[in-house]
């Protein structure tokens, strides 16, 4: 019986995770502090912008 070779792609997906490094949280930030990056849509014409990231922010919050 032959054995199966993996796909470039797959080795190359690896080695990038391999060689990446880990990812950690600088610090944890709290409820208002992250609202309050939705604050930069203060322009009118960016209310659905505004409204769209408070949304993305309670979802991140709520799990």
């Amino acid at each position: 019986m032959k054995p199966r070779k993996l796909p470039l792609g797959l080795w190359v997906v690896t080695g990038a995770l391999l060689a990446a490094p880990a990812a950690w949280a600088v610090e944890a930030l709290s409820t208002a502090e992250l609202a309050s990056h939705c604050a930069k849509y203060h322009d009118p014409n960016a209310s659905e912008d505004r409204t769209f990231c408070v949304r993305y922010i309670q979802g991140f919050i709520d799990g």
